[in-house]
């Protein structure tokens, strides 16, 4: 939730911006802007949270999850912004090299902690905090250039475009977040959480392809549309659709003919019942 309001819609904006602003040579206005755009929503997150926290008590917020989960989220946030911006910028082996590193530093320690007997959610999310750190220390290079004396003019400006680029998007998020968690919401109100947890592989599963491709077409495709200055053309958006439909078409009759096997290897035999 915290992620899709508003920073998914955000990302997109600033996706769009950032070609542009380097040419122009606002690097420096431009980061210091989005440093103090999400500065003042991680500040009213950590407000809402330890209100949440002081209001319900839940055993989430009561031992010790609360500050590991806002520098979680927090710097996962600040992560993608910043590999967005790498995108943006046609650093393809810089993105590569980040997300290997990434992955390469939460399946290591994960294996460690289940051979010691320490694997639990604290320490998973301790692993995914020091990680994220280690991660945006590699990013740096866009941490150094913030700046906090910002030029009013440009800075007004870059941060208009910005919000009045993602703003339309924030209230798509909002419903698709919602969308998203109606199926679990009626499954735990009239059934259990072993249903509310098969649906959620379930979808998950099905989700997987569609989800590559959208990454791939927001990183790969999106800079490159946002950078040219040429318009579509017709025939261009056609090809374009016709690739993504054929994909899909594929993807359904694979789904089709290898759910069973899918379900047996990326989650567990058990939810074959559900089938």
């Amino acid at each position: 939730f915290i992620s899709m309001l508003p920073f998914t819609a955000l990302e997109q904006g600033i996706n769009k911006e950032a070609t542009e602003v380097r040419k122009n040579g606002y690097d420096r206005q431009f980061y210091s802007v989005i440093a103090l755009l999400y500065a003042s929503c991680f500040s009213i997150y950590v407000v809402v949270l330890f209100f949440l926290n002081y209001l319900k008590k839940e055993d989430f917020f009561a031992h010790g999850y609360l500050s590991l989960f806002i520098i979680y989220t927090f710097t996962e946030i600040v992560k993608n912004t910043y590999l967005v911006l790498d995108n943006a910028y046609r650093n393809r082996k810089r993105v590569l090299y980040i997300r290997l590193v990434d992955l390469i530093n939460r399946i290591v320690p994960y294996i460690v902690l289940f051979h010691l007997n320490l694997f639990s959610i604290k320490t998973v999310l301790i692993v995914l905090c020091l990680t994220n750190i280690f991660i945006l220390f590699l990013q740096r290079n866009y941490l150094r250039e913030i700046r906090f004396q910002i030029d009013k003019t440009i800075g007004k400006q870059l941060l208009m475009r910005i919000i009045n680029f993602s703003s339309p998007l924030i209230i798509w998020a909002v419903f698709g977040w919602m969308q998203n968690m109606i199926g679990r919401w009626y499954l735990g109100m009239f059934l259990n959480l072993e249903a509310v947890a098969a649906y959620t592989i379930l979808t998950s599963l099905s989700y997987f392809v569609p989800n590559m491709v959208y990454t791939v077409c927001n990183a790969y495709i999106m800079p490159i549309v946002f950078a040219s200055r040429n318009r579509l053309t017709k025939s261009y958006l056609v090809k374009y659709l016709s690739i993504l439909a054929a994909g899909f078409s594929i993807y359904f009759v694979a789904i089709l003919l290898l759910g069973r096997w899918l379900i047996i290897l990326l989650a567990d035999p058990k939810y074959l019942i559900i089938l």
